[in-house]
């Protein structure tokens, strides 16, 4: 077909797509690792034509861009659409798609997405539609297409799913029906779900109406996807097997935590599909639009996976609410003896944990937040676990977990508090440990201490060579490298090699991705707040620097950060020892204390910048 082998089943798949749509002027670039070829369809088309190649020709625009990678680096390939003149129809690590805004001059197809006052009507279809079921008992719905827009009466695939208080109550998917209609028929048959209680009239006013939307673009997972083993949080998953198919839509990952890919299609296969599970089934992915309303709301949120997507924070003084809600969280879910549990479940209590490291971190990262915010009940909190750290880390005799990592970021704490004299001892107690065989983030964290030593000076230089040495061997033996393990090198060398350290930031920056969030490594495209955080945090080094980087990265942080809007899926008795946490990340909903610590640290030392400016 043509020389892009590795891409072929996939490529041919959004061929088939576009021949349904295509008309004579169509041309399609083709990006497969930079080699670059243009296609067009013959007409009249047959079914399973595939358009042939064409020469470069200027007096025929490009109208589709397909970008594709075998290292999983599409996104990075394609680079930004400027300026909203292409719209990206589909976007996967192994595979992109973008068609050209004004190929259509006449109608607005629905994968363009929808205005705000097209979703607020959805919503509005939906509640009438539950509303006259609730109190007439009739399942029959009757819709008058001409009471909508025409935009709202294309036909494609609808979902319309509802939580009561935290639960979960029903989700139906209507396919190939106009979309409102759709919605109307989702929204009752939702209502009836026979794997929840029915709806009842009781039950309206604390109603949250998920719609989801499903575009009809089906990519099949490719073997390096399925090697990779990595789930789209974002992305509704299709399985067809023996006359059966099933679907899970991104709500999934808020009542649901699958532990690797594997176990996804195979439960997709069995719960959804009702076939026997079998790894050979194939499995096919497709973009979504998805918004979400709650019973008092004036308007549909939309979704971005299973998160709220909020209003986009441009501005460094606005950065401090997300702050404020962090640090408050930590004192809700302060022990009585100072310590915090390093995780807190969106389901359910879990036995009592500590976390030594983690904690004093979290701990230093308030107290530093309570100084710039002149705030003494964040102080208080911050002392109440240095108390604890006290008794149990630094004159307790049990084994504790990288005890050098714990009492460095203790360490810090006591001198944030002001607490010199434990402070200078944990000094002199880290100057004679050996860290030979340490691990990079407690090599950073020890030097980053002891850089503010009279004492450890000679010892932090002999840190800082390792650690240098580490990050060159790496990048010269292009080795698969954690962003937040050597992230701390930015604060590392800031005064002492800010050449260095700027490198190690452009590194950084150059990993970032298009919503904001940075990878966990050099060759994965997983997310997840204690990571971004940490980025975000060493960053706000130097704000004015890195404005554009440090405010895509909180925004995508604050789209993770519980709030009203973010617990719909919570019962409302964990709504209190989770608001203001971060979710871990879009597929784990536990909120773990280092991620508001990042996040606190960070936007410290962008408040201590701009007093100083």
């Amino acid at each position: 077909m043509f020389p892009f082998r590795p891409f072929n089943n996939q490529i041919r798949e959004v061929f088939s797509w576009i021949s349904t749509i295509a008309s004579g002027d169509d041309v399609i670039v083709v990006n497969a690792d930079g080699r670059m070829q243009r296609h067009a369809f013959t007409f009249p088309l047959r079914r399973g034509d595939v358009p042939k190649k064409v020469r470069t020709d200027n007096s025929r625009e490009e109208t589709f861009v397909i970008v594709a990678s075998s290292e999983g680096r599409a996104e990075q390939l394609a680079g930004k659409a400027s300026n909203g003149e292409w719209i990206t129809v589909f976007s996967s690590p192994c595979i992109l798609v973008r068609e050209k805004r004004s190929r259509r001059k006449n109608s607005i197809p629905l994968r363009f997405g929808l205005e705000a006052e097209e979703r607020s009507k959805l919503v509005q279809i939906a509640r009438t539609a539950i509303e006259q079921f609730v109190n007439t008992g009739s399942q029959r719905v009757a819709f008058d297409a001409n009471s909508v827009p025409a935009r709202l009466n294309l036909k494609t695939d609808v979902d319309v799913a509802l939580f009561v208080n935290g639960h979960l109550r029903g989700s139906t998917i209507i396919e190939g029906t106009g979309l409102a209609e759709g919605v109307a028929h989702a929204a009752v048959r939702s209502c009836i779900d026979a794997r929840f209680k029915p709806i009842g009239a009781d039950e309206i006013g604390d109603l949250w109406i998920e719609i989801t939307v499903m575009r009809d673009l089906h990519i099949t997972l490719s073997l390096l996807e399925l090697r990779k083993d990595r789930i789209y949080f974002e992305k509704g998953y299709m399985l067809i097997s023996e006359g059966h198919k099933g679907y899970f839509l991104p709500e999934v990952h808020n009542v649901t935590k699958f532990s690797s890919l594997f176990e996804l299609r195979l439960r997709l296969a069995s719960e959804k599909a009702g076939v026997a599970p079998s790894i050979r089934a194939p499995i096919a992915v497709f973009e979504v639009e998805d918004f979400i309303a709650s019973p008092e709301s004036t308007g549909p949120m939309p979704l971005s996976g299973p998160v709220v997507n909020k209003v986009y924070i441009d501005k460094f003084d606005n950065v401090l609410a997300v702050g404020h809600a962090a640090a408050e969280w930590l004192g809700r879910i302060q022990e009585s003896d100072g310590n915090f549990p390093p995780t807190i479940s969106a389901v359910c209590d879990t036995s009592p944990r500590v976390d030594f490291a983690r904690l004093a971190f979290t701990a230093w990262s308030l107290a530093a937040f309570s100084a710039v915010t002149k705030n003494d009940l964040y102080r208080d909190t911050a002392q109440k676990v240095l108390v604890f750290l006290k008794k149990y880390l630094v004159a307790g005799k049990r084994r504790v977990h990288n005890e050098s990592l714990a009492l460095a970021y203790t360490g810090q704490l006591a001198r944030t508090i002001d607490d010199e004299n434990l402070s200078v001892a944990i000094e002199r107690t880290m100057v004679q440990m050996p860290y030979v065989s340490a691990d990079t983030i407690t090599i950073a964290q020890v030097a980053s201490f002891l850089s503010g030593s009279r004492e450890g000076i000679e010892k932090a230089e002999a840190l800082r060579h390792e650690l240098r040495a580490r990050f060159e061997r790496g990048m010269h033996r292009k080795e698969n490298m954690d962003l937040a393990v050597f992230a701390e090198l930015v604060n590392v060398f800031h005064v002492s090699d800010p050449i260095f350290s700027n490198k190690v930031v452009e590194w950084l920056i150059n990993q970032q991705k298009n919503d904001g969030s940075f990878p966990q490594s050099t060759t994965s495209a997983f997310s997840y707040t204690r990571g971004t955080g940490k980025i975000f945090e060493v960053l706000a080094l130097a704000p004015h620097d890195h404005e554009k980087q440090l405010f895509d990265a909180v925004n995508w942080l604050s789209n993770m950060q519980y709030d009203e809007q973010n617990l719909f899926f919570v019962i409302p008795q964990r709504h209190d020892v989770l608001r203001g946490g971060f979710r871990h990340d879009y597929q784990n909903p536990d909120a773990w204390i280092d991620a508001a610590g990042h996040v606190l640290l960070g936007i410290s030392r962008i408040m201590h910048t701009i007093e100083r400016l």
